[in-house]
């Protein structure tokens, strides 16, 4: 039984701290915002999300259940036509923390009854007609009512941590939910068995010309100050090696069921196919149906023993072929690393998978005790970290970024292609005249990532090449024959250092899938 629930226990007093952060969030942003709607002659939204906030109590979470739908609805709409706004944004992320209480009341309530406990006044939430059979709908689920209701509360607490809200304003509904939704992570089909383990060895790759190769480095012979002389401070970039070995993610990551079995209740964004390519969209989908999926199947295929987890840390071998090395070379010169001649194989754009940039340890906690921040961040740390876990032939498209950037590869492999800033006029960038998706807000800090495509987000700052890097239409973009890069493949284990504004582009190598850490520092 959920903590707080034995026999001498109430709903009432297990709600309590959700009930007083829904006050607290209600005073910071939620009026602020219901005002603000109200003066967009939106007084019907207004009145639903404050009906939502104030019928929490015994007798009232499904009408603050149906209210809260009604405004999570609303916003979801205006932001599909018109882009997130401050107010519109509050308002859905403040739904959808009055849909987890109710959920969470509903599920409470459930577990009571099943434990043989009367609830607060024999009061049972959420006993509408199908309501809980909404609830596995909901989630695609066949579990018990408790819970399809409890995977559906945590889903909602997820959608609100996704859309911006700070980890520390969701802690009481974490703490409340999660424990519940973990006794019923669904069984999703064709779980992934321990022995699909995603690669901790070197990908094989056509042979990079070792002209003008950037410096790759070992971990042991580069102190903090040599970095700092040597590349931080003039801006080149690096491979760093053996970085990585007191990393715990690199040995209990790459296995699929353990994401399953750990956080297969939980719902991050996903994006689906490629970008710009017909069905391309983007889903919140509970991380164990991604990994189901999407990623397990790639490993089945292949019939990939489990691997050593031991070799993502070894130091690569540097022999021609392998993909370790880095060059220098011309778009247009077609010599071997000639970028247009290169196909991408091993993927169908319907199979590919993408949970890309974005702040998982926020969102989890408790994965950030697996990884450590490169000592070359310096003093301060990162200032920002995302994950990155995709398919074969999942693609970041060519931009650059305001921070300093360190990429770190845990499993599987990335091709990259990086362009120094003074090759920026040969490149096409957009000039980010489009509607802005994402937003800061008074319910989010300004680096919260939002629910939004990522080309969409890096167009904010005018940093997106509108060329395929990898097939360029250089009738339309004739310039972009003349921009000189560098490529590689960073393998598990290795780190790679992408200075300030340089352009980078990433692809995920077929036929398997990666995961990445990267550091804004």
């Amino acid at each position: 039984m959920a903590a707080g629930l034995d026999a001498g226990g109430s709903l009432h007093t297990a709600l309590a701290p959700l009930r007083k952060q829904l006050r607290t969030n209600w005073s910071t942003f939620g009026a602020p915002a219901a005002q603000e709607l109200r003066d967009q002659g939106r007084h019907d939204i207004a009145v639903a999300i404050t009906t939502a906030v104030t019928s929490g109590s015994a007798s009232q979470w499904a009408r603050s259940e149906v209210a809260a739908a009604t405004a999570v609805d609303a916003a979801w709409q205006r932001a599909r036509a018109h882009g997130w706004s401050t107010s519109w944004r509050e308002v859905y992320v403040l739904g959808q923390l009055c849909l987890a209480a109710a959920r969470a009341a509903s599920a409470l309530n459930d577990e009571r009854s099943a434990s043989g406990v009367q609830g607060s006044g024999g009061h049972r939430t959420a006993e509408q007609p199908g309501q809980q059979h909404r609830y596995q709908a909901l989630e695609g689920s066949e579990s018990c009512n408790t819970g399809a209701a409890a995977v559906a509360a945590m889903r909602a607490v997820d959608e609100a941590l996704i859309l911006g809200l700070p980890s520390e304003t969701a802690q009481p509904f974490v703490s409340l939910i999660d424990p519940l939704a973990r006794q019923h992570i669904p069984a999703f089909p064709d779980a992934s068995p321990d022995s699909r383990v995603l690669p901790t060895t070197a990908a094989m790759f056509r042979p990079i010309p070792e002209a003008n190769s950037i410096v790759r480095c070992s971990a042991k012979d580069l102190s903090e100050d040599a970095f700092r002389e040597k590349y931080l401070s003039p801006g080149t970039p690096v491979i760093i090696t053996g970085a990585m070995g007191q990393w715990p993610a690199c040995t209990t990551w790459p296995q699929l069921a353990w994401w399953s079995r750990n956080y297969g209740h939980r719902s991050v964004p996903v994006e689906l196919g490629r970008a710009g390519q017909p069905g391309w969209r983007e889903e919140v989908v509970l991380l164990g149906r991604f990994v189901s999926e999407h990623l397990a199947p790639l490993v089945q295929r292949e019939k990939l023993p489990a691997a050593d987890s031991a070799a993502a840390n070894q130091e690569p071998h540097s022999s021609k072929g392998e993909g370790t090395k880095v060059h220098m070379c011309s778009y247009g010169g077609g010599a071997e690393g000639d970028v247009g001649q290169m196909k991408d194989t091993g993927c169908h754009p319907a199979d590919v998978a993408y949970l890309a940039q974005h702040p998982l340890l926020d969102q989890l906690p408790a994965l950030a005790r697996d990884i450590v921040v490169p000592p070359y961040c310096g003093s301060t740390g990162a200032r920002i970290t995302n994950v990155w876990i995709g398919t074969g032939g999942a693609k970041t498209p060519l931009h650059f970024d305001s921070y300093d950037n360190f990429l770190c590869q845990v499993a599987g492999s990335k091709y990259v292609r990086l362009l120094a800033p003074d090759q920026a006029h040969l490149l096409y960038v957009d000039d980010g005249d489009r509607p802005t998706k994402g937003r800061a807000s008074r319910s989010s800090p300004p680096t919260a990532a939002a629910a939004a495509n990522p080309a969409d987000r890096t167009r904010q700052q005018k940093n997106v090449s509108v060329v395929d890097v990898e097939q360029p239409d250089l009738e339309r973009f004739p310039l972009f024959s003349h921009a000189k890069f560098q490529e590689a493949v960073l393998q598990p284990g290795e780190m790679l250092f992408i200075p300030y504004r340089w352009f980078h582009f990433v692809r995920t190598l077929p036929p398997m899938g990666a995961i990445s850490v990267n550091f804004w520092f």
